[in-house]
């Protein structure tokens, strides 16, 4: 067989091979719609859609619903899901391709082509918490990673830092030196007062967050409110990572001062936005932190949030994290 021609023809396999994984990667995407973001439905679009009446619908109609306040998942139309809809354009497109003529026009949400490895992001995890203390929220199905990323970001705060400490209500299978167990709020209001006075750097790690506060939030129905203390975390040398399933599920206030967040699409793989990198992260490593991924975390709403807003004395100076 001519040189030229066997290369050529290990090229074309080459590339339906990839067409079909980067299909296979737009189909995880689609069945991971209920934490899709916007940009990545215009992602989808560019990629699925060829030009025309109906791409520049969808583009008006993008616009319109998140302009409402609509997350990618909270649309129905005419009966169909947000997604079904996106599903048949794809389809569509599909259709008209060859393979060879597919790969060159589709760029998938999930695609690791243009990910980093997570050694190369590790440097940047603090950075959501520089000066005197800051918020990130981690957000994904369950089951995907989110609380071993979680584990990832408390590990290099304490290396950061041999004096700071992490109150969590993740579950340990053992004590783990200054990772304090915090079942409840007075525990929290406990664990706080002591590393303000000690002038300690304290990341508060709140797992399962969305389903513990809101349910016991309305079951109590007293006056607790997590945003008002969201707003002074980092007045007394704090740092807040709020963890749920849906980016819908974060509350107003925490959602915005939180300008970093991660979204777990899967073990191993992760979107970033973060001060200094924003990105897919691919090979995220197991953290050795020894904590109990099929514990469910718990959390009491046992004290009123003002009380420990009231409770916690103004350090003199605020804890700068380096």
């Amino acid at each position: 067989m001519n040189p030229i021609e066997d290369e050529t023809g290990k090229l074309g396999q080459f590339r339906i091979i990839q067409a079909e994984q980067r299909y296979r990667s737009a189909l995880r995407w689609l069945e991971l719609f209920d934490v899709a973001t916007w940009p990545e439905v215009r992602t989808f679009l560019s990629s699925y859609c060829p030009p025309g009446e109906t791409f520049e619908m969808f583009l008006l109609k993008f616009r319109s619903w998140e302009g409402q306040g609509k997350q990618p998942a909270d649309v129905h139309e005419d009966g169909k899901r947000l997604d079904d809809e996106l599903r048949l354009a794809m389809a569509e497109m599909r259709k008209g391709f060859d393979s060879l003529s597919l790969i060159g026009s589709v760029i998938s949400p999930l695609d690791e082509g243009d990910s980093l490895p997570f050694r190369m992001v590790e440097p940047v995890l603090l950075d959501p918490f520089q000066g005197s203390g800051g918020f990130l929220t981690i957000t994904g199905p369950p089951r995907k990673g989110k609380t071993g990323f979680a584990c990832l970001v408390m590990e290099a705060w304490l290396r950061a830092d041999p004096r700071a400490i992490v109150l969590s209500n993740v579950i340990m299978s053992h004590a783990v030196d200054r990772i304090i167990e915090v079942p409840g709020v007075k525990a929290l209001q406990e664990q706080i007062i002591k590393a303000v006075i000690e002038k300690r750097r304290w990341l508060w790690v709140f797992d399962d967050a969305g389903l513990k506060w809101l349910k016991q939030r309305a079951m109590l129905g007293t006056n607790i409110d997590l945003e008002q203390f969201a707003r002074i975390v980092p007045k007394h040398g704090g740092s807040f990572i709020y963890i749920d399933q849906r980016e819908g599920g974060i509350p107003t206030t925490i959602g915005e001062f939180s300008d970093s967040r991660v979204r777990c699409l899967r073990p191993g793989f992760a979107l970033a936005h973060l001060p200094d990198f924003n990105g897919s992260v691919r090979d995220i490593p197991k953290p050795t932190t020894p904590y109990v991924s099929e514990a469910r975390s718990a959390f009491l709403m046992d004290s009123d949030i003002h009380d420990l807003i009231e409770a916690i004395p103004r350090p003199e100076q605020a804890v700068k994290v380096v």
